[in-house]
């Protein structure tokens, strides 16, 4: 059985700006693949955010309630 794929959630708070960086991570998906170690990837990541020009920080700790 197939899964039915949501392009769109009505449910995101911010959902341009999820596009925008779900848009880079597959990019650098697309573009490494897999194998390569994390920081290849976190650079790769942030270099794709500075190209479309959006803000973050790098290896900010945040607590995980599980």
């Amino acid at each position: 059985m197939k899964r039915k794929v949501h392009l769109r959630r009505d449910d995101l708070v911010y959902p341009e700006l999820c596009y925008e960086i779900i848009g880079v991570l597959y990019d650098v998906h697309n573009d490494l693949g897999h194998g390569y170690r994390e920081k290849y990837y976190q650079k790769a990541v942030a270099r794709g955010l500075d190209n479309r020009k959006l803000s973050y920080q790098e290896q900010v700790c945040a607590r995980v309630r599980y």
